[in-house]
């Protein structure tokens, strides 16, 4: 080889090292923000909240789970409900980024306070899956007319879904202090109980004459499924029944964490739309090998059975997008939720929230800035 030849090659072999010093100290770069972990939060055994084992899954991400796939690594915490997820986890920072019902991340933010909760919603994780299940005693809404019913409490979707539902069939709940107010003929009341999801099925089964029996409860998925798979009830109404294409879940982040690792927040986000993805078409093939996956991770993640999961999934509408029907029912929640005194109006300025109305609270809320 010539001089100048070997003059070409070794000017071409700096140009190609340089071109990757510079592509590596990019990458270096858009991985500057990003943590070592993220704790994330989410209920356990909560169908709604599939989207985490998804994404957390090597499978489904051919080898290396959605998540790694985006540079993140994760560790989960599971909660009981939403809203211990919002008293304690992001109130006790246990968690960066966490699944929640959007009416206890809605409502614990602003009774709790900024000062406490600094929070915000992401994204949506899904729409409709809570079932009101009844026993055989029960036929028609009117029948729970002095029965015992059960959500998992007042801070859940469930509770404010229990209480439309009653509304719009002419009843409401012995212990509310406000007068009923619903366009309905009154028929009477409901005795109403906080109960775990984990012991509904349980208190349902125990003699009528027992103290702690319930008549009907409404919880989320694969709750209801599981009663009815056991034969302890059946289903009296379905959250799509109550209202249509109501959000349930959503991705709330710290905001702390979120000022401090943008990017993060972005790639978790990015991860999440690629779950969902991956289950709504699977979803949409029954006979494919990425539905019976899907059932599979479903089983390990609610300790189901097959029955039960596929009942339960078939209640769900997975969804990521902030819309602005979205919004809008996330602004009816909280408005029906003062209604029905689970938020004190006064609260939109309670310990560091600065709110004009519940649209300014709605709006400064719900960040598409990561979608």
């Amino acid at each position: 080889m010539s001089m100048e030849r070997k003059i070409i090659a070794l000017a071409l072999a700096i140009v190609l090292i340089a071109a990757g010093l510079a592509a590596g100290l990019v990458w270096l770069a858009s991985q500057s923000n990003v943590p070592s972990e993220i704790r994330v939060g989410y209920i356990t055994g909560d169908i709604h909240h599939l989207p985490y084992a998804i994404a957390d899954n090597q499978s489904v991400g051919g080898g290396q789970s959605i998540f790694l796939k985006h540079g993140l690594n994760v560790t989960p915490k599971g909660y009981a409900s939403g809203a211990v997820i919002m008293e304690n986890g992001f109130a006790q920072n246990e968690v960066d980024i966490a699944y929640v019902g959007a009416a206890p991340a809605i409502s614990k933010h602003l009774n709790l306070g900024k000062n406490l909760v600094n929070t915000s919603i992401i994204s949506q994780v899904n729409k409709e899956g809570s079932l009101i299940i009844a026993d055989d005693s029960i036929d028609k809404p009117s029948d729970l007319v002095g029965k015992k019913v059960a959500a998992p409490n007042k801070g859940a979707i469930q509770y404010l879904m229990l209480l439309k539902f009653l509304e719009e069939n002419g009843m409401n709940i012995s212990n509310d202090p406000k007068p009923y107010s619903g366009t309905a003929p009154y028929t009477g009341s409901v005795n109403y109980t906080d109960a775990p999801v984990g012991t509904m099925k349980t208190l349902m089964q125990k003699p009528v004459t027992d103290p702690d029996h319930i008549s009907a409860f409404i919880a989320w998925e694969p709750v209801g499924s599981d009663a009815v798979a056991a034969g302890v009830g059946h289903i009296l109404a379905t959250s799509h029944d109550i209202w249509a294409e109501h959000p349930c879940c959503v991705i709330v982040v710290s905001n702390s964490f979120a000022a401090r690792h943008p990017d993060a927040v972005e790639k978790f986000i990015a991860a999440h739309k690629e779950a969902i993805d991956w289950i709504n078409s699977a979803k949409q093939n029954q006979n494919s090998s990425n539905y019976d996956l899907l059932v599979s991770i479903a089983k390990s993640f609610t300790a189901k059975n097959d029955t039960v999961t596929k009942s339960a999934l078939a209640h769900v509408k997975y969804d990521y997008a902030i819309t602005d029907s979205f919004k809008a029912m996330l602004k009816e929640f909280t408005e029906k939720m003062m209604d029905f005194g689970i938020i004190p109006s006064d609260k939109l300025t309670y310990n560091g929230n600065d709110y004009s109305n519940v649209q300014d609270f709605i709006t400064r809320y719900i960040k598409e800035d990561y979608m």
